[in-house]
């Protein structure tokens, strides 16, 4: 089975995923090898088995989930919907902007875990933006909130970053599910 993108080919062998950058892009190979070994105590990214600097190779896990768009779809706002927005808190506590997530449907994987893919993108960044563009696309997608309702929250949680801000965030998520 193989999967090709813009910046690699992952070809999946039993439970393992191999993950190979074309040449030209080692930058892009360096910089997920960088951020999945930082994330690998998190556990939500795949365990990294092998990593083959000369043929620009990721050994990692295989997650066999669903997409969080689809996910969505289906189950709507619950715990693994939540379980990935703390995530997002994660990586902006850690600096790590992992920019896809204004349009996370190829980076987010539901199975019994919620597991975050790809990050040959990203950056490190005094101010990240992963729970605001998170937020964005949950309300994009559900349609759950007028604009002027979350906007107040989100423009607080960017300026102050606290741990208050957040969970203005997931009380608001929480008393959306409970309506739906």
């Amino acid at each position: 089975m193989r999967y090709k993108g813009r910046h690699s080919e992952v070809t999946r062998k039993g439970n393992i995923a191999i993950k190979r950058f074309k040449k030209d892009l080692i930058l892009n190979f360096w910089k997920e090898v960088y951020f999945l070994k930082i994330l690998q105590p998190f556990n939500f990214t795949p365990k990294i088995f092998k990593i083959n600097p000369i043929k620009l190779e990721i050994e990692m896990e295989y997650v066999n989930g669903e997409t969080i768009d689809r996910y969505i779809e289906e189950n709507g706002i619950d715990e693994k919907v939540l379980q990935s927005l703390k995530i997002c808190r994660i990586l902006d506590r850690l600096c790590i902007n992992k920019k896809e997530m204004n349009h996370p449907n190829k980076h987010i994987l539901i199975s019994n875990r919620v597991v975050f893919i790809d990050f040959e993108r990203a950056t490190i960044k005094e101010r990240p933006s992963n729970v605001t563009q998170f937020v964005v696309y949950l309300n994009k997608k559900l349609n759950l909130f007028k604009w002027e309702e979350i906007a107040d929250i989100l423009s607080r949680y960017k300026r102050e970053y606290s741990d208050k801000s957040f969970s203005q965030i997931i009380r608001m998520f929480n008393l959306a599910k409970r309506n739906i």
